[in-house]
């Protein structure tokens, strides 16, 4: 009886010690280092809300503040409703909706490996190899075609 109690958190545990490690601990040691004067190079010494007195009076910050609020009531109500509108546009039944679904989901589907084929056609002309033609393969890396673009292609 006791192993089915503890199994699901041993599944658990490893997320969990990650979620700490990354993300916990870090929030908690920044919430230190904010009331105390640190440099990385000497030992932090606590000063108390010192940094957030002169960050009150600070101009800049209260700029930053302003266009995060404004990015906020602006960006963010359109990265939800717009990408929302258009999956309800996809499972809509309309004509022509097939040609709005290939254009919508190409993208996605093309992996990058078979877009690079076009893109090697155009840049070296005859779609060989743009890895083999970089160089890479014959450790060449800055002679040949790259040399002659002026850097690694």
């Amino acid at each position: 009886m006791r192993s089915k109690f503890l199994t699901p958190y041993l599944f658990l545990a490893p997320a969990l010690i990650l979620l700490v490690l990354t993300v916990f601990y870090p929030a908690i040691q920044a919430l230190y280092l904010s009331f105390t004067d640190y440099d990385l190079l000497s030992a932090p010494e606590w000063v108390g809300l010192k940094n957030f007195r002169i960050l009150w009076r600070d101009d800049l910050f209260w700029k930053s503040f302003w266009n995060t609020i404004l990015y906020l009531i602006c960006v963010v109500p359109l990265l939800v409703t717009l990408p929302l509108g258009l999956a309800i546009l996809v499972n809509q039944k309309l004509r022509g909706i097939q040609w709005f679904r290939v254009m919508f989901y190409t993208p996605v589907v093309i992996s990058m490996v078979v877009a690079d084929g076009p893109e090697d056609c155009l840049v070296f002309g005859d779609g060989g190899d743009g890895v083999e033609r970089a160089g890479v393969l014959h450790g060449d890396l800055f002679g040949g075609v790259a040399g002659d673009w002026g850097g690694f292609v």
